[in-house]
């Protein structure tokens, strides 16, 4: 990129914020579900809420999703 003696412009947007997103489980959902649906890995949500690698989930349950907004 050449630019010398060029004027041009810069658009610079703010960094994205973390939510904390409580997530109530519903039928049929699975882990993998709700990592896709929030587009993070089934890794970092059992890291997030302290589960075991082979959790199950119980319909009502509530979990923490973290995302970028």
């Amino acid at each position: 990129l050449l630019a010398k003696g060029k004027r041009f412009a810069v658009e610079v947007s703010p960094a994205p914020k973390e939510v904390k997103i409580k997530h109530k489980v519903e039928e049929g959902e699975t882990l993998y579900s709700i990592a896709k649906k929030y587009k993070v890995s089934i890794e970092k949500i059992n890291e997030w809420n302290e589960l075991e690698e082979d959790a199950v989930l119980s319909i009502g349950q509530e979990i923490i999703i973290i995302t970028k907004r």
